[in-house]
């Protein structure tokens, strides 16, 4: 069975002014981020529900973009600093 990944709540988030990056707050660890284009799209498609990695790498169109490498990095990171969980089958819904 391959692992699910979610997103955790952030409070808040601000954009740049160049618009290549994004600070978010993380509430539950009070850490500040700086997420690029492709971070801000994993965490709100983890944020909507629930994905695998292969449903993750469709939902954020990285099989065109070949961003595979890209993805995982930020999936280990993300898991690493608290933005991005493992969750079981039965919290998928």
């Amino acid at each position: 069975m391959a692992s699910l990944l979610k997103a955790t709540p952030i409070s808040v988030s601000l954009q740049f002014k160049d618009g290549d990056e994004t600070v978010i707050y993380h509430e539950a660890s009070g850490s500040i981020h700086l997420i690029n284009e492709l971070g801000v799209e994993i965490l709100n498609a983890l944020s909507e529900r629930p994905l695998t990695f292969n449903e993750l790498i469709d939902a954020v169109h990285a099989r065109e973009i070949n961003k595979f490498e890209s993805v995982r990095q930020f999936l280990k990171v993300g898991v690493e600093e608290g933005l991005i969980e493992e969750v079981s089958e039965e919290e998928k819904e």
